[in-house]
């Protein structure tokens, strides 16, 4: 687990919550969206009994880079 939020708020008012700048910034490090349950997901536009305490899950995964030393072999005394 990367981190958790939990939004606060009374019920009936609208949950101003978002996952953007979450993403944005783990994109920015090297991993990969996968899922974003908090945005795909409906019912959370506002606090509600029903949606009290549910559990919303963004799935990242490790980014992978491919690297050919062919394309940019080294030079002796230089490193990588």
């Amino acid at each position: 687990m990367l981190d958790t939020a939990t939004p606060t708020g009374k019920f009936g008012t609208k949950i101003t919550y978002t996952t953007t700048a979450e993403i944005k910034k783990l994109e920015n490090e090297g991993y990969v969206l996968v899922k974003d349950g908090y945005t795909d997901s409906t019912g959370h536009s506002e606090f509600t009994k029903e949606n009290d305490n549910h559990v919303y899950e963004v799935i990242m995964k490790h980014g992978t880079v491919t690297y050919n030393p062919h394309d940019n072999p080294a030079k002796p005394g230089e490193t990588n």
